[in-house]
C-alpha cells in the first residue's frame, strides 16, 4: 500500500482513496484504520455496503450528502456513526432517476395541473413503496429474526414465496413478490432490514425455482417461478 493512497475493499468493491482525503477527518475510524494498517498489505477490508460507502466518500470530497434512490438513508447514517464522521442532520435526496426519462423535458410546457398530477403520482409511489417495505419488515421479518436470535442462531436463511401468506396477503400494506422484484425494491428491502434490525449483514437475492406436477391423466408439467432468498448474519 502506497504511503499517499489507501485501498479499501468494501464488501468486495475496491476504492482507491488519497491519503489527504482520509486525513480530512483525523479522528474518524477510517483515519485510524489507515494509520494502523500495515503497509505490507495491499488493502483494508470493510464488511459494509459499498454503495453507501461511495456516498460517504463523496461527502468527504464535496462536503455534501447526496442520497441516491438505490441506497437507504438509514444505512448511510449507520456507517457515518460507525466511522465517527460528523454530519448535519439534514441529508439532501438526489432526485435524479437514472432508469426513468426526464419528466420535466416531457411536460415542462404543460399547465400547472398536469405538473401537480405528475408530482402526486410520484409521491404516492415512493411513499407507499416505503410503507409496504416497512410493514413487511416490522410485522414479518423482524419478529422472525428475533425468534431465531432467542434460540442463539447466528445465521439465518429464509425465503419469500408467492404462496406465503405474509407476501401474498390481501392487505395492501404487505408487498407481493412482483412488487419486491421490481427494480431497486429488492436492494431497498435489503438495506432497510440492515438498518432496522442492527444485524451484521443482509443479502437479498432473486432465485428461480422449478417444480414438477402430475395431472389426473398422469402427464407431468414443469413450472418455474421467482422467489426471494434472504441470508442474514445476525452477529
Amino acid at each position: 500500500m502506497s504511503k499517499n493512497k489507501v485501498i479499501f475493499n468494501v464488501g468486495g468493491t475496491k476504492f482507491e482513496i488519497s491519503e489527504d482525503l482520509i486525513k480530512k477527518y483525523p479522528n474518524s475510524e477510517l483515519s485510524s484504520l489507515y494509520l494502523s494498517a500495515s503497509f505490507s498489505k495491499n488493502e483494508i477490508f470493510l464488511d459494509h455496503n459499498p454503495l453507501a460507502f461511495s456516498v460517504i466518500l463523496d461527502y468527504l470530497r464535496y462536503d455534501k450528502l447526496l442520497v441516491p434512490g438505490n441506497v437507504a438513508k438509514e444505512v448511510i447514517e449507520l456507517q457515518l456513526r460507525e466511522f465517527r464522521i460528523p454530519y448535519d442532520n439534514i441529508i439532501e435526496d438526489d432526485k435524479e432517476e437514472d432508469s426513468l426519462p426526464s419528466y420535466a423535458s416531457v411536460i415542462g410546457e404543460f399547465s400547472t395541473p398536469y405538473k401537480d398530477y405528475k408530482n402526486s403520482l410520484k409521491d404516492t409511489v415512493i411513499n407507499n413503496a416505503v410503507k409496504r417495505l416497512d410493514t413487511l419488515i416490522q410485522d414479518v421479518i423482524l419478529p422472525y429474526l428475533k425468534r431465531h436470535a432467542k434460540r442463539g442462531h447466528q445465521q439465518v436463511t429464509f425465503y419469500l414465496t408467492p404462496n406465503k401468506e405474509e407476501v401474498n396477503d390481501d392487505e395492501e400494506d404487505l408487498p407481493d413478490i412482483q412488487f419486491l422484484l421490481q427494480s431497486n425494491n429488492l436492494k431497498k428491502l435489503q438495506d432497510f432490514i440492515l438498518a432496522k434490525s442492527g444485524v451484521k449483514k443482509v443479502i437479498a437475492k432473486q432465485v428461480e425455482v422449478s417444480c414438477r406436477t402430475e395431472n389426473e391423466f398422469g402427464l407431468f408439467s414443469t413450472k418455474s417461478f421467482e422467489i426471494i432468498q434472504i441470508d442474514v448474519i445476525i452477529v
